[in-house]
């Protein structure tokens, strides 16, 4: 169903490209279509985009004439016309402001990209699966070598374009006479070419956000929340404020055969004033010429604001060997689906990495990531997936010994362990090395939780949420930390995001859930939980807690029920002890914590966890606590 506001921006769209070549068409004869007051349409634009109404209709003005210039052979003066700009001057100072580069440049480039096109039928006549569009339609085999050279091209211009993006970045901020904290987000990056070049914003994006997230004291958003804002029409100062950030990074990718050209803006979302710009062109065989002349320019920039060791993550070039790149870039893209046919896939495609380029800590790294999803997710067992994990991320801290990713897997392998200390201190090496990745945050807090240091589990979850607001599963995580907690301030925060963002994640109304259990409001609980059954069919846990709530609430049959049909597994004796806490059944609760525990497990978060606090520490709750160092809080030093 659509909403009433997305309906308006549709025929305010509308009205303005059905007068698009009039020039005197008003406001005020859209608010007489509209039967509305001018006050109200500027109200309800900026509401939806963050601009004014002028600045709306120039926007679409400018769409459309960017849309002209590159499909048909009308002049540029007949083209003004056709969108309702008179005179010349505006339109080349609109284009620009909006393009980045003049209409004659703009249509230039893009004849040179039909050419190109012509030339080189292979772009278009193969499948699409190879430009990456979804999951399902990724290749498995390599692209020829003649296209994975240029992409490694662009790799290394990209490394090098980061160069001055930093020396940039960090003139800026040193240069700034206010005491402000800066923060920013890295936008997906637009591609101006042709659909091949589609993978190539993908990787300008990535590389960008990992290394702007190496500088400590600058807040950088998670790409995950960055992500939602690809093809967005809102403003700089709406995504500025949604993401609570001071500062913006957007750019362009032209890439038409060896010809490559990539600019970056840095903007002032509150000015929306871009501050500093930088650009690049050039070919893929000159690519290395440029290396060392701009490396030499940045250099004295960065010479005093940089450590030697930030400076040597930036100098370094993950692999040489780009068919190895390639295959590690498509193991990326698997990795992020999530499902067990395509995490299996990515495990290949860094093994091939791997086997091209013995030394890429990058690829191994992932692939440890992708070991652990596997375990976690049910898809191998558990077991089997912290061994692989273990091994490729030591792997990959024996060839990068600040590989930030390949410690967090580590240390969340010693934490499934219950091996606390360990995890500890690899968490705050990751840390070290990764100072903005919400997730290893995230991940911190939950351990955090497990050993019942709640007030510091809720302050890393904070900071994760503040560098990916948008993501679903970092938020309920915050969720119940917040409630265990009771820091009824961050609570009252944490559900109203919730509620407001993801009204239609599973992950929600199972946080929410469990945070009114915690309260022992079951009613309240049980509706919460229910609508996340109904999101997701797959997850046991929120069976067990459903059967849990409902005998809280009376109704022991259906419980009983529940218990009836659930196998029994040594996998599921964990939601049986969340049943049997439900019908008070002390005694049988104790024996399959226990049987649990004999098989060298316990459920998550045993300590803290609404469902067994009914058992008030008895003698043989605390001996399997003391089995797995939970009894006595382990000597541990929180950053």
């Amino acid at each position: 169903m659509e909403y009433p506001e997305k309906l308006f921006i549709q025929k305010l769209d509308h009205l303005i490209h059905a007068n698009l070549s009039d020039a005197n068409y008003s406001i005020d004869a859209i608010c007489l279509e509209l039967g509305i007051s001018r006050s109200q349409l500027f109200r309800l634009v900026k509401e939806q985009t963050g601009l004014s109404t002028s600045l709306y209709i120039r926007q679409l003005r400018m769409n459309r004439a960017g849309e002209l210039l590159g499909e048909t052979s009308l002049r540029i003066s007949e083209i003004m016309l056709q969108v309702g700009i008179e005179s010349p001057q505006n339109f080349t100072k609109y284009f620009t402001e909006k393009f980045g580069i003049s209409p004659t440049q703009y249509r230039k480039i893009k004849a040179e990209n039909a050419s190109i096109i012509a030339e080189e039928p292979t772009l278009e006549a193969e499948s699409p699966n190879e430009l990456l569009p979804t999951a399902e339609a990724m290749p498995l085999e390599p692209p020829p070598v003649s296209r994975l050279k240029r992409r490694w091209g662009l790799g290394v211009g990209i490394m090098i374009l980061l160069l001055g993006l930093m020396g940039g970045l960090q003139w800026y901020v040193s240069s700034s006479s206010s005491s402000e904290a800066y923060s920013l987000a890295v936008l997906p990056f637009k591609n101006m070419g042709n659909k091949a070049s589609d993978y190539f914003c993908e990787g300008v994006t990535d590389q960008i956000h990992s290394s702007l997230v190496l500088l400590r004291g600058l807040k950088v958003i998670s790409k995950n929340s960055s992500h939602f804002y690809s093809n967005t029409s809102k403003s700089t100062q709406v995504i500025g404020r949604e993401l609570g950030v001071s500062h913006l990074i957007g750019g362009t990718v032209w890439q038409l055969g060896n010809k490559i050209r990539i600019t970056i803006q840095l903007v002032d979302v509150a000015k929306d004033q871009t501050v500093w710009s930088q650009s690049y062109d050039g070919q893929t065989a000159d690519i290395f010429t440029f290396i060392g002349t701009l490396s030499k320019k940045v250099a004295a920039e960065l010479q005093q604001k940089l450590s030697l060791t930030q400076r040597s993550q930036l100098d370094r070039v993950p692999t040489r060997n780009p068919e190895a790149y390639n295959a590690y870039l498509q193991g990326m893209y698997l990795v992020s689906t999530r499902s067990k046919e395509k995490l299996e896939a990515s495990v290949q495609k860094f093994e091939e990495a791997i086997a091209l380029d013995p030394t890429f800590s990058d690829a191994y790294a992932h692939q440890s990531e992708a070991y652990f999803s596997l375990g976690n997710l049910s898809h191998i067992p558990l077991d089997s997936s912290l061994k692989l994990t273990e091994q490729a991320a030591l792997a990959a801290i024996r060839l990068d010994s600040q590989n930030g990713l390949a410690y967090a897997l580590l240390a969340s392998v010693y934490r499934d362990r219950y091996q606390w200390e360990q995890a500890n201190t690899t968490y705050q090496i990751a840390l070290k090395h990764s100072p903005n990745n919400a997730l290893v945050m995230y991940w911190y807090s939950l351990m955090l939780r497990n050993l019942g240091m709640l007030q510091q589990a809720t302050q890393y979850s904070t900071m994760a949420v503040e560098l990916d607001p948008l993501s679903p599963v970092i938020m309920s995580g915050h969720i119940r930390n917040c409630s265990y907690s009771n820091n009824q301030s961050l609570l009252k925060e944490a559900l109203q995001k919730g509620e407001l963002l993801f009204s239609n994640s599973f992950l929600f109304y199972w946080s929410r859930g469990y945070h009114y259990l915690h309260e022992q409001r079951y009613t309240e609980a049980l509706a919460d939980l229910q609508k996340s059954q109904k999101l997701t069919q797959t997850l046991k846990g929120v069976d067990a807690a459903i059967a849990y709530t409902q005998a809280r609430l009376g109704d022991r049959v259906s419980a009983q029920a529940y218990l009836t049909r659930l196998p029994s597994t040594p996998e599921n004796l964990k939601f049986r002890a969340i049943a049997l806490a439900g019908l008070r059944d002390k005694e049988g609760c104790l024996q399959t914590l226990e049987a649990m525990a004999a098989q060298g497990e316990i459920p998550t978060d045993l300590k803290v966890s609404p469902f067994f606090q009914f058992l008030q520490n008895p003698l043989r709750l605390q001996a399997v606590l003391r089995q797995f160092n939970l009894l006595t809080p382990p000597s541990i030093e929180i950053l």
